[in-house]
């Protein structure tokens, strides 16, 4: 699968929070009903998420890491991987806002509808529209000043 990239007009750190909470998911990933945290990594980010869509449920682990230039979330199927998706998301300052780079993988086994619904155009555009119209978090209330 091939990496989707887009420039949001924010700033890299709202962008970052925006895409890591939780609490948020709802309001920009399609059809996804429920997200909830399963379990936090040492440094309070989330470890492990499940996600109910109307076609199945399932759960993901989460690690990140940081470089001089961006933040980078992966994520894998904590079970049944042929089923599952893989995937990352780099976040990197650009002049015009965040670009954000975004990668998903379907496991073998995933039918045609869960591909469908799992569009990466999709998504990055659904996040990106999210964040653009002001209905993402407020960078002055995410980022240090």
């Amino acid at each position: 699968m091939t990496a989707k990239s887009i420039v949001i007009p924010r700033k890299p750190q709202a962008c970052w929070l925006a895409f890591t909470d939780v609490e948020t998911l709802c309001a920009w990933v399609p059809g996804l009903r429920t997200a909830r945290m399963i379990s936090r990594a040492p440094n309070g980010m989330p470890s492990e998420i499940e996600f109910e869509f109307f076609t199945r449920s399932y759960s993901l682990a989460y690690a990140y890491e940081g470089t001089e230039i961006a933040k980078i979330v992966r994520w894998h199927p904590r079970s049944s991987p042929r089923d599952g998706v893989y995937g990352w998301a780099r976040f990197e300052p650009h002049d015009e806002g965040t670009l954000l780079v975004y990668e998903l993988v379907h496991g073998a086994d995933r039918t045609e509808l869960e591909r469908y619904l799992d569009n990466p155009d999709e998504l990055v555009d659904a996040f990106a529209r999210w964040m653009t119209e002001a209905r993402g978090p407020s960078a002055r209330d995410l980022e240090p000043s």
